[in-house]
């Protein structure tokens, strides 16, 4: 199991995703549209 983390912000957004363990998996920052987030997580 994985969860995620948004850091919500204005103009972008860091997106964290961790392990059930804690360990981060992956780290981003995205600009706050529709589209990147869509493209983001809509493959996942």
């Amino acid at each position: 199991m994985k969860n995620c983390g948004i850091d919500l912000h204005l103009k972008s957004s860091e997106v964290c995703v961790v392990d059930k363990s804690g360990e981060t998996n992956e780290r981003t920052k995205i600009p706050t549209t529709e589209g990147p987030f869509v493209g983001w997580f809509g493959g996942r």
